[in-house]
This record gives C-alpha cells, sequence and structure tokens, in this order.
C-alpha cells in the first residue's frame, strides 16, 4: 500500500496524495477515464477536474493552471467578505488593507 505523502490544499480543503510520481499519474488518468463515462451509474462528470487536479502535482502547465485559480478563488472570497462587510456594517472579518482598498474603490 502507498502512504499518502504528498498534499495539495484548495480553498479549506485538503488532499493527500500517493507518495510517488506513478501512482499519482496513475490515479489522476483513472480518474479522468472514469469522468468521460460519467453517464454510468458511480461514476461522474466530477472525476475529471479531480483527476486534472491529481495530475497538477506533476504537470508545471496544470500546477500552474491550478495556482491561478486558487488566487482567484482567494480574491474573489476577499472581495466577497469586503462587500458582506460594507452591506452589514460589520467590518470586524475584513483586515484593514482590504477594507482600506474598498473604500479607495468606492
Amino acid at each position: 500500500m502507498i502512504t499518502p505523502r504528498k498534499s495539495i490544499s484548495l480553498g479549506q480543503w485538503t488532499i493527500a496524495m500517493p507518495g510517488t510520481p506513478k501512482a499519482r499519474r496513475s490515479l489522476g488518468i483513472i480518474l479522468i477515464i472514469g469522468g468521460v463515462l460519467g453517464f454510468l451509474p458511480v461514476l461522474g462528470f466530477w472525476m475529471i477536474p479531480l483527476g486534472l487536479f491529481v495530475l497538477s502535482v506533476d504537470s508545471p502547465y496544470l500546477r500552474r493552471l491550478r495556482r491561478k485559480g486558487q488566487a482567484l478563488l482567494e480574491r474573489k472570497s476577499r472581495s466577497d467578505k469586503v462587500i458582506m462587510a460594507y452591506q452589514t456594517g460589520d467590518w470586524s472579518q475584513v483586515n484593514e488593507a482590504d477594507r482600506m482598498d474598498f473604500q479607495k474603490q468606492g
């Protein structure tokens, strides 16, 4: 059995990965193939992005796309917090730099 040694995180989720590149590639390819067969019961189209996510550990191109996606999600999450704070008047959950940026913009 392969013990998980690597892990990657996306937002609040952390996923443990197999320790060897060969196992990660095999898992990623199996997930993508299973996702292509997503119309069948048990398998689903959700497996395609998960397979790409697993392959992104070893592929520089996919890793770059994953990191850009993570940065985009982080910016969106931060802006949603600022907008919510503006609407409710409760700025306790927003750091000072984000608050100042928001006040400069509008």
